[in-house]
């Protein structure tokens, strides 16, 4: 009895397979297939496809620094980081040697803070040495002033001062 039940299954599901399997296999209706033709027909008088050489490589063409230290509000930009961790009052950001480096000044709750992000712009890899550095001067946000090699300059409610992209160290 349980070979007769077995079978039946086996031959219902064969049949059940094969009626699916030739509802796919059918040919789109004539006007569907026209359709399809004229999608990817190719017009008369279009030029033959140009030739492709695998093994070219375009130049190098490095990013040039093209954005200048500006004040902005924290309206107008956005670090890479949460606002709920760092308000951004300005920014400052340029290329060198296919590595881009933007600085944000601003505040860490009520501590000023600055945020470094590093990124090698060939490979599309952060910098390790990106992060949120916060000030232990009075509170309130940081102003960017100027950026001069590795030193970046700022403001803030306690007077003027210097954070050490190198070493992260205020002054």
């Amino acid at each position: 009895m349980r070979q007769v039940i077995a079978s039946s299954i086996v031959v219902l599901v064969l049949a059940v397979g094969a009626a699916a399997s030739s509802s796919v296999q059918t040919p789109p209706a004539p006007d569907k297939q026209a359709v399809i033709e004229h999608q990817f027909a190719v017009a008369p008088n279009a030029a033959p496809p140009a030739p492709k050489n695998p093994h070219y490589v375009p130049p190098h063409d490095p990013p040039q620094p093209q954005v200048q230290l500006r004040q902005v509000s924290s309206k107008e930009l956005q670090a890479p980081v949460s606002p709920a961790i760092f308000t951004p009052t300005s920014q400052w950001i340029d290329v060198v040697g296919g590595t881009q480096i933007a600085v944000y000044g601003g505040s860490h709750g009520r501590a000023g803070a600055i945020y470094v992000w590093i990124t090698n712009l060939e490979t599309g890899l952060d910098d390790p040495d990106k992060g949120l550095f916060v000030s232990r001067t009075p509170p309130g946000p940081l102003t960017l002033t100027g950026v001069s090699g590795t030193t970046v300059s700022f403001e803030g409610p306690s007077g003027e001062g210097t954070f050490d992209l190198v070493t992260h160290a205020f002054r």
